[in-house]
């Protein structure tokens, strides 16, 4: 080989690294962010804080009623829910508890959610498939809840 072949060769091998380098760039920089290639806002900056949303699930007593049902077939004989923790998966639906209606009446309070206009709501329902909250206020809006997590979907007039 003479020595301009050589360096024909080794600029082909020199041009095809290259152009596997910026491909490999084109790459980290897609999956990885700028971060990597030296990036100062996201580095010297702190995490931001993300708050944590209490999600509810409503399909657990349903579950569990479907299971006690064969033994616990008639009103009477179901199991009483002490003031516990672990009694919870016992809770069971107003309506399968219509021979105590005392299991019906709210005795503690578990969360509030505020709309930017605060007035006094009168009435509140459910939707049938248990996801949403729907709720009439003083001055004649609906407001619809998310049933999970609580927040604020939209206001109808």
């Amino acid at each position: 080989m003479t020595e301009e072949q050589q360096c024909n060769q080794f600029k082909k091998y020199e041009e095809y690294f290259e152009k596997q380098n910026d491909k490999l760039k084109k790459y980290d920089v897609g999956c990885f962010g700028e971060w990597l290639h030296g990036d100062k806002k996201v580095i010297d900056q702190p995490p931001e804080h993300q708050t944590v949303r209490r999600c509810i699930d409503f399909n657990c007593d349903h579950s569990e009623l479907e299971s006690l049902h064969s033994q616990y077939y008639k009103t009477s004989r179901v199991p009483y829910v002490h003031a516990n923790y672990s009694y919870t998966r016992y809770l069971q639906p107003p309506l399968f508890s219509c021979s105590n209606p005392g299991v019906m009446v709210t005795s503690k309070f578990v969360h509030t959610s505020i709309n930017k206009n605060k007035c006094p709501v009168f009435c509140m329902r459910w939707t049938p498939d248990g996801r949403r909250l729907i709720t009439g206020s003083n001055n004649g809006e609906f407001t619809t809840w998310n049933g999970l997590q609580f927040n604020f979907i939209g206001i109808n007039t």
